[in-house]
């Protein structure tokens, strides 16, 4: 993926591309590691391209961090050394991961987190990405989007927004609302499977606990979303999830641009940058 993007953008350049549009409309995620990958491309300069996450503290969970760390299981989601602080250095204990809990306030409810921290995407763009400097300025960039953007697409399209002020044309909603959002959806950092769940409690020997879940009665699985990711904009109020990012610009769809991509483009395009 890194490759494609490298040669896509590369030759767009050299075909004297000056603009370019991002069409996330619909997108409703993908693996993580894909959108760390396309953030690195548009800004390789950056430490991490992506946002701090936490754990909800959980008993369950607190015991499977400690149980990780103290048979230094690697392979553990809640192994304290498969994570970075927030100066992106690796932890070294677990008292700087899940113990302990810090206590924080969300929406006026007190609640318990993990201290935030970063998964591990090595310590720079080099290892996934040719590009060394962004191939466009931020002026240069804008999504468009119709508020169907959920996961990983969310976490890029947000993550630039706020860390790069990146420009968005959100399409369709109510016409009489004051606001539009360019994304919509889960805004995790995270999303599992409940037999992966149950595979950790098994290797932290949980599995026969009382409070632990148990297999589905029929062969089954579902997927939730087990991390919560940090808004840099309001640390304060702490979950991405909460965060409503406003687009630049609204416009409705018309006759000529409602199920017409090209004809979308070469309208954002006018509207945003001037040409046609």
């Amino acid at each position: 993926m890194s490759q494609a993007l490298y040669t896509g953008i590369t030759q767009l350049k050299a075909a004297g591309v000056q603009h370019i549009l991002v069409d996330q409309s619909g997108n409703r995620g993908g693996y993580i590691y894909a959108g760390a990958i396309a953030m690195w491309s548009f800004f390789p300069q950056d430490l991490y391209p992506g946002f701090p996450a936490v754990y909800r503290d959980l008993d369950l969970s607190r015991r499977e961090s400690d149980r990780a760390a103290a048979t230094n299981d690697s392979k553990s989601e809640y192994f304290y050394g498969k994570y970075r602080d927030l100066n992106y250095k690796y932890f070294t204990s677990n008292a700087q991961f899940m113990d302990p809990p810090v206590q924080q306030t969300i929406n006026g409810v007190q609640d318990a987190f993990s201290k935030p921290f970063f998964d591990d995407f090595g310590d720079s763009s080099a290892a996934v990405t040719n590009f060394t400097t962004p191939p466009f300025a931020t002026t240069d960039i804008v999504f468009i989007g119709n508020g169907l953007c959920a996961s990983t697409c969310s976490i890029f399209t947000t993550y630039l927004y706020q860390k790069h002020g990146i420009r968005s044309v959100a399409f369709g909603g109510n016409p009489v609302a004051v606001r539009w959002s360019v994304d919509g959806g889960i805004k995790g950092s995270e999303v599992t499977s409940y037999s992966v769940i149950l595979s950790e409690l098994q290797r932290a020997g949980l599995s026969a606990d009382p409070n632990a879940p148990q297999p589905l009665p029929v062969q089954a699985t579902f997927n939730l979303n087990y991390r919560n990711a940090i808004t840099y904009l309001d640390p304060g109020d702490g979950i991405l999830e909460y965060f409503y990012q406003d687009a630049t610009e609204h416009f409705q769809f018309t006759e000529a641009t409602y199920n017409n991509p090209q004809a979308t483009w070469e309208f954002v395009a006018e509207q945003m940058f001037g040409q046609d």
